[in-house]
């Protein structure tokens, strides 16, 4: 899946649990902070530029 000017592509965080643990917990400290529930997409540049 690739966002729309496809400069970047949704990263495989797959077989990454440290980094799936970070973006986790980064979203429920900004959902704390913010009062509304924050989602967080890692994206990866596009390698066929």
């Amino acid at each position: 899946m690739k966002n729309s000017d496809d400069h970047y592509k949704i990263a495989s965080l797959n077989d990454t649990a440290t980094a799936i643990t970070i973006i986790k917990e980064a979203e429920n400290q900004l959902t704390q902070i913010t009062g509304h529930e924050v989602t967080l997409i890692a994206y990866e540049k596009n390698e066929e530029e």
